[in-house]
């Protein structure tokens, strides 16, 4: 005789949103840092573009479940001004200096090479977020 399976619930604690904040800042930091040697593509890139808006989604998380993973995912967006006619924004894509490959892309570029469900999730909610500010 089988017993029953028995879910195990784990509870994983919120992060306070100030924590959050500044993990965002310390990413964002180190993605946009330039070293100064001139032998990595982002090197201009903080010049050409400015952060000019951050805001957090203050409703409900996006709850996402993947496989038997539930993912609780706190959005927050920026709007950039980018001065178009830099040099260093003529490329969609660039190499930062731990060797990641960051880029722009387009919701057609997205939808031409496919996003997760979950980033689905949190454009969508974005969006909406977006939409409600500039009413």
């Amino acid at each position: 005789e089988k017993s029953p399976k028995k879910s195990a619930v784990v509870e994983v604690p919120l992060v306070d949103p100030v924590v959050r904040s500044n993990a965002l800042d310390s990413l964002l930091s180190d993605i946009f840092s330039s070293d100064g040697d001139g032998d990595d593509d982002i090197d201009d890139l903080p010049s050409a573009i400015v952060l000019s808006k951050r805001l957090q989604v203050r409703d409900a998380p996006v709850v996402h479940i993947f496989s038997h993973v539930r993912h609780t995912m706190w959005i927050e967006y920026g709007e950039l001004e980018a001065d178009e006619g830099h040099p260093s924004l003529r490329s969609k894509k660039w190499k930062v200096g731990n060797g990641q490959e960051i880029g722009w892309m387009t919701e057609s570029d997205m939808a031409s090479v496919g996003i997760t469900s979950g980033v689905r999730k949190v454009m969508a909610k974005a969006s909406t977020s977006r939409r409600k500010k500039s009413r």
